[in-house]
Formats: C-alpha cells, sequence, structure tokens
C-alpha cells in the first residue's frame, strides 16, 4: 500500500485507533487467554501493545499539524485572462493533509482557498509548504 506523505499523520492517526481498539479486545477476553497461556505470556502481549500504542503517539507528536507561510506574496487573480497577480500580505496556512493554502490578510479576515501562492509578481516561483513555519500539536 502506497502511503502519501501529506497524509502521515492521518494514516499514524488511523493506526493508533486500531491499536487501541485491539488493545480494548485484548483486555475483554483476558481470562480466556491468562488460562490457556498464563498470566506472564498476556503481560507480555500487553505490554508489546502498549509500547506500539506509545510509539505511534511520539511519532504523531513528531509531526506537524500545518505550514504557515507569514509576508508579502501572490496569487493569481481568478477568471482573469491575461493571467492577473493579487498581492497579498498576511498569512498563508496549509494543514498537513492538505495541499491548497488558505489565505488570510493582516486584519485576519480569510480571502479563502488558494491552490498555488507566489513569491513574485509574475507568478513564477512557488511558495512550497516547507518554506512555512511549521506549527506542532501541543503535548499532554
Amino acid at each position: 500500500m502506497t502511503e502519501f506523505k501529506h497524509a502521515k499523520r492521518k494514516n499514524l492517526k488511523a493506526s493508533k485507533s486500531r491499536m487501541e481498539y485491539i488493545r480494548f479486545q485484548f483486555d475483554g477476553i483476558k481470562s480466556e487467554i491468562s488460562e490457556r497461556v498464563g498470566e506472564h505470556e498476556y503481560d507480555k502481549i500487553g505490554n508489546v501493545l502498549n509500547e506500539t500504542i506509545k510509539k505511534l503517539d511520539s511519532e504523531i507528536m513528531a509531526l506537524p499539524l500545518r505550514h504557515v507561510y507569514r509576508g508579502t506574496f501572490y496569487m493569481r487573480k481568478p477568471y482573469t485572462t491575461p493571467v492577473e497577480s493579487l498581492k497579498v500580505s498576511g498569512r498563508a496556512e496549509m494543514r498537513e493533509d492538505l495541499v491548497s493554502w488558505e489565505v488570510y490578510d493582516k486584519a485576519d479576515k480569510y480571502l479563502g482557498l488558494c491552490r498555488e501562492v507566489f513569491k513574485d509578481s509574475k507568478l513564477r516561483k512557488r511558495i512550497k509548504r516547507e518554506e512555512g513555519v511549521a506549527i506542532f500539536e501541543m503535548t499532554k
């Protein structure tokens, strides 16, 4: 199965959720497992599940929620021929699992979604996700 780079956080959260469900089911049949293989083996399997959940949680925390680019940039003005640029001073945010920028002006007014934002008025130098500041989840 191919995993997209921009959806890694989403996939890790789904894996963690599945592991927590497996742990829940595993705890539900504790008496049967302990009876057949012993309490010690049951505890070993439980520890492996807990360690896997902790590892997934730390991987999730290491990935950014979004990237924010602040400053002056240019957008393509919609429905114009020939193509015109629109100068914006503010910020552009891109969530980790999306490929479009949410654009805001300096007064925090939402200007809409934009597939591409540019550094120059000729609309040739695109701003990449990695050029923005990574915003991480708060730790517990």
